[in-house]
């Protein structure tokens, strides 16, 4: 393929092979993140910051996004590097949660929940109120 569609997938395809690396968050930077900060102080080895080179087409070194937890989250699958495999949660700001060491244990815990009818309520519920969606 050739013209921007071709270049794109190319890059796509060199972002996917680029290993993912993230680091370790330090305190001082989740007030800049999406992530609660008493959460991040309950499990600080969770947390993590993965910081993109600035060129990069895609924006997805090293991982694949399986969709959206909502607003500025997604769910993303690493495909390479030392935690191919594993599954994070991910804030357009570069902040990663650590979620699950396989898709499978990710899918498992889904199901968990998602069988819990009485979390999912809750859940809805909290999501009509913030939208001023009351039933």
């Amino acid at each position: 393929m050739s013209g921007a569609y071709g270049d794109f997938q190319e890059a796509y395809k060199r972002s996917l092979e680029t290993p993912f690396v993230p680091r370790p968050m330090m305190l001082e930077e989740v007030e800049s993140c999406s992530f609660a900060k008493a959460a991040y102080v309950q499990n600080p080895d969770k947390f993590f910051i993965y910081e993109k080179e600035e060129d990069a087409v895609c924006g997805t070194d090293g991982f694949f996004v399986l969709g959206t937890h909502g607003c500025q989250w997604d769910f993303v699958l690493v495909v390479s590097g030392e935690r191919k495999g594993q599954i994070f949660i991910a804030d357009n700001e570069g902040a990663y949660l650590f979620k699950a060491y396989s898709f499978h244990e990710f899918y498992q815990e889904w199901l968990d929940w998602l069988s819990d009818t009485e979390n999912v309520q809750k859940e809805l519920t909290m999501w009509r109120e913030r939208l001023g969606k009351r039933t």
